[in-house]
């Protein structure tokens, strides 16, 4: 996640890192979402204990979701 930016201009470092976040972000809660309710879903039909996430394991997967999404938009838009 510490990836050096500040080469062509302040707007394109501003659009490729408003980019990576959300994109980051919506594939994330969209996981989130799916994991949380495929958990409920057990929980009634399976009679399963629900399990939570591990936030080191969210952490890690965070920041190389984000790296990926970084590299990919510096690509796309020039860098």
């Amino acid at each position: 996640m510490f990836v050096n930016l500040n080469s062509k201009g302040d707007e394109r470092k501003t659009a490729i890192i408003l980019h990576v976040s959300s994109r980051s972000f919506h594939i994330l809660a969209t996981g989130v979402g799916i994991y949380f309710i495929s958990q409920i879903i057990r929980s009634i039909f399976l009679n399963v204990k629900i399990i939570g996430i591990n936030p080191i394991i969210a952490m890690a997967l965070t920041s190389v979701l984000y790296t990926i999404n970084l590299y990919y938009y510096k690509r796309k838009m020039g860098n």
